[in-house]
């Protein structure tokens, strides 16, 4: 199958998921995996979310993580968040309703299980989120837990030319005052490795939250790039 046929299924596929439900939304994002050597990793995430295909802005957030590797299967980062929350657009003008910080504690395992690569992270994240109007600064605290399975398609490795599956599950617990259940994403993508160093996946995410559940619609580029010999 050529790589264009295979996008366009899986784009059609998690499409007609994504947007047969009631509050549709798309999230496009950008992972860079950047390497100093073979233990220092400089990991940068851009996120860009709509209530919608492409309008109606609901979030967007950039985020640096200094990862430190200590052997193959683990890793453990020190990283910091900036996000913008905007107001829905059907209810009132889509216009910034919140901002937010983030300090982030994170560790990394993975535990390969045959071709398929299953990975746990962990995550603290201290926050500081500031409304608009009125302009009131919260502080909260959050765990939280994913983990990851990425299987390659006919082939024992995620390579050049090799089409993947990656699922996730990923669980939030806010503990500031009392542990309680934030919200949970559910994921399942397709991708393709383009090159050693670029791959993109198109997925379909299902949030569930306290009080709302959200489809979403994900295009999702990696990079990965060495800068030592």
């Amino acid at each position: 199958m050529e790589v264009r046929h295979f996008i366009i299924i899986i784009f059609i596929a998690a499409s007609s998921s994504a947007y047969s439900q009631s509050n549709p939304g798309t999230w496009y994002i950008y992972n860079g995996s950047f390497f100093t050597n073979p233990s220092t990793e400089l990991f940068f995430e851009t996120q860009f979310r709509f209530r919608s295909l492409a309008s109606n802005k609901e979030e967007v957030f950039f985020r640096p993580i200094y990862v430190h590797h200590f052997s193959k299967i683990w890793n453990a980062g020190l990283g910091y968040s900036y996000g913008i929350n905007f107001n829905d657009a059907q209810s009132t003008n889509n216009e910034k309703s919140s901002h937010e910080h983030r300090i982030i504690l994170q560790a990394t395992l993975n535990t390969p299980i045959q071709r398929t690569n299953l990975q746990h992270r962990f995550r603290l994240e201290q926050r500081w989120i500031t409304t608009t109007n009125p302009e009131v600064t919260s502080t909260k605290q959050r765990l939280r837990y994913r983990i990851q399975a990425t299987i390659p398609i006919g082939s024992t490795m995620i390579e050049k030319g090799v089409f993947f599956l990656n699922f996730y599950n990923e669980l939030f617990i806010g503990i500031e005052d009392e542990v309680l259940f934030d919200q949970n994403r559910l994921y399942g993508a397709a991708g393709y490795q383009f090159t050693a160093s670029t791959n993109m996946q198109v997925g379909y995410l299902f949030q569930s939250r306290r009080n709302e559940n959200l489809h979403r619609l994900q295009f999702f580029v990696t990079q990965k790039l060495f800068f030592f010999k």
